[in-house]
C-alpha cells in the first residue's frame, strides 16, 4: 500500500509537470525534457558500466546536442543547415574512443551511440508534436497531450488489473510481474482514451487516434519489455531510484522511447 501511495504521488507529480508544460509552450516543454534527456542519458551510460565502458561525458554531450539541434530545428528556430552541425558531433565520438584506454573500443562506441539513439532521439522527435502537421489551427497540442494521457492511463489500467487479476505470465522470462490480463486491462483503458481524444483535438480523426493507440499499445508494451530485458541482462530490478515508486527515469519513459517514432512516422506519412 506504502509503494502505491508514493507511485501514486510520483506519477501525479509527473504528469501535472509535463500536462502543465505542454499547454504552456513548447519552449517550456522542451526546455522540460532537456533535463529528463541528460537523466536519462545518464542512467544509461551508468547501468551499463558493469558491462562495457561507454563514453558517459562525451555520450551525454552529443546526446544533448542532438535534442537541442532538433528541437529547434522542429520550432523552425534553426534552419537546415544546423543538422549539418550534428555530423562532426557524432563522429567526434569515434576520436574519443581513440584515445581512451578502454580495451572494447568496438562495444564502448556501439553503447554510446545506443544511448543517442535509444533516448536523445526518440525525445527529440516529441518537440516536432508541436509543428504542423501535428497541431490544429488554434495550436493548442492536444496531440502530444494525447499521446502523454493515453500511455499513462494505460500503464495505470494495466499496472491495476495485473494487480488485482494477473495470473497469466506474458513474458516470464524477460517480465515476471506482467501478465495478459494487465495488458488486457491497459488495453482497453488506451482505447477508451483514444475514443476520448477525439472530442478535443481536431487534428486526428477516430480512424487515426484508433490507430495511435494501437501504436501506443504495442510499441509502448514492446518497449517496456525492452527495457525489462536490459535490465535483466545486467541483473537489475530498477534502472536508478530517481523517481519514487517508479525507479528511474529509463523505466518511468521505456514505453515512449520506442511508440514516438513509430507515431511520429504515421502521422507524418499517413496524415
Amino acid at each position: 500500500m506504502k509503494n502505491l501511495i508514493t507511485r501514486t504521488i510520483t506519477g501525479v507529480l509527473l504528469v501535472a509537470a509535463i500536462l502543465g508544460a505542454i499547454f504552456v509552450s513548447k519552449l517550456v516543454f522542451a526546455a522540460l525534457f532537456f533535463p529528463v534527456c541528460a537523466l536519462a542519458l545518464w542512467e544509461f551510460y551508468t547501468i551499463l558500466q558493469s558491462y562495457s565502458n561507454p563514453q558517459k561525458y562525451p555520450g551525454l554531450a552529443a546526446g544533448l546536442i542532438v535534442y537541442t539541434v532538433l528541437s529547434l530545428y522542429a520550432f523552425g528556430m534553426a534552419g537546415p543547415k544546423w543538422l549539418a552541425m550534428l555530423i562532426p558531433v557524432i563522429f567526434f565520438l569515434f576520436i574519443f574512443e581513440l584515445f581512451s584506454k578502454n580495451p572494447r573500443p568496438i562495444d564502448n562506441l556501439a553503447l554510446t551511440f545506443l544511448g543517442i539513439i535509444y533516448i536523445a532521439l526518440p525525445l527529440s522527435l516529441l518537440n516536432f508534436f508541436f509543428a504542423s502537421p501535428f497541431v490544429d489551427q488554434s495550436g493548442l497540442p492536444t496531440l502530444p497531450a494525447g499521446v502523454f494521457i493515453i500511455t499513462w492511463l494505460s500503464d495505470t489500467g494495466a499496472y491495476l488489473v495485473g494487480k488485482q487479476f494477473g495470473r497469466y505470465k506474458l513474458y516470464d522470462r524477460i517480465s515476471p510481474k506482467k501478465t495478459w490480463e494487465g495488458v488486457a486491462g491497459g488495453v482497453v483503458v488506451a482505447y477508451l482514451c483514444g475514443y476520448g481524444m477525439t472530442f478535443f483535438d481536431q487534428v486526428l480523426n477516430l480512424f487515426h487516434w484508433m490507430v495511435v493507440t494501437t501504436l501506443i499499445i504495442i510499441f509502448g508494451t514492446l518497449g517496456d519489455l525492452i527495457e525489462s530485458k536490459f535490465k535483466r541482462s545486467l541483473d537489475l530490478k530498477d534502472s536508478g531510484n530517481l523517481l519514487p515508486g517508479h525507479g528511474g527515469m529509463l523505466d518511468r519513459f521505456d514505453t515512449i522511447f520506442l511508440s514516438i517514432p513509430f507515431i511520429y512516422f504515421y502521422i507524418l506519412i499517413f496524415h
